[in-house]
């Protein structure tokens, strides 16, 4: 009997048999890459991007990461979050812990790259914030940073040669440092720097004397918290003497015709 490979039906057999899988394969790769376009198109239409062709992500060589663009905040500012190292088009959660517990949460899709950024607006309380970024696939991560009232004040807002300003601010980060930057306008000498160091409970105090030159300047007072990085700004001013031309009698002992008398600003008196 002789072998069906040697067969002229044997031969046909194989033939179509191997133009069958051939055309089998077609088939199937065909639908995988029709396929492969809707998943891509539905994608698109849903805004979810796909990766990128040079972004080939592998857990073992990406690792997640979360940060802010800030370590610490004043109320109502914006605190972006950003991270990579992730898949791409994927969802994240992103969840913020308040000081007091309370937790804000939102849903944030990579990009083609594996990385993603979320605005956050700091109106809760004060103190630290804990954020952590939770993936079905991957790790999650996490990062921290503060929202702070931080202020600096004076007591008053205008002062004569002499003087005493009394500086006080609260809402630093406590036993902080803080520099107390004071220009004058119009510039008469260089800028004076200062420091402060906040208590326990975040509050600054300084003394800054007016001197005889300082007459009719301005002061901008900017206070910058060296752990924090935040800032506060107030001003203050020594406003000049209002000065009056008055005519007195011959007869009065302490005035002459043509005698300057110099009235402080509030107008309380003679100098």
């Amino acid at each position: 009997m002789k072998s069906i490979l040697s067969s002229k039906w044997g031969k046909m057999e194989i033939c179509a048999g191997l133009f069958g899988l051939i055309g089998f394969l077609g088939v199937f790769l065909a639908l995988t890459i029709s396929n492969t376009n809707f998943i891509k198109q539905t994608a698109q239409a849903q805004g979810v991007l796909t990766c990128s062709p040079d972004y080939n992500y592998n857990p073992f060589d990406y690792e997640p990461h979360v940060q802010t663009d800030k370590m610490a905040y004043a109320f109502g500012e914006s605190v972006f979050i950003t991270g990579e190292g992730y898949e791409c088009s994927i969802e994240l959660t992103v969840m913020v812990t308040q000081p007091d517990g309370t937790q804000d949460s939102a849903i944030v899709i990579t990009d083609d790259h594996g990385n993603f950024g979320y605005e956050y607006i700091s109106v809760g309380v004060a103190g630290d914030y804990l954020v952590d970024v939770l993936a079905a696939t991957t790790d999650s991560a996490s990062t921290m940073f503060s929202i702070s009232l931080a202020a600096v004040t004076t007591d008053k807002s205008d002062y004569s040669a002499g003087e005493t300003v009394i500086i006080s601010g609260s809402g630093w980060k406590p036993l902080e440092t803080v520099e107390l930057f004071i220009i004058e306008e119009p510039l008469i000498h260089a800028p004076e720097t200062f420091y402060a160091l906040a208590d326990g409970a975040g509050n600054i105090y300084h003394e800054y004397v007016i001197q005889e030159h300082d007459v009719g300047q301005g002061f901008t007072l900017t206070a910058t918290g060296q752990t924090s990085n935040l800032t506060a700004m107030t001003t203050f001013t020594d406003h000049p003497f209002n000065t009056a031309t008055v005519f007195c009698s011959w007869f009065e002992e302490k005035c002459s015709p043509g005698t300057v008398i110099y009235f402080n600003h509030d107008f309380n008196g003679l100098y």
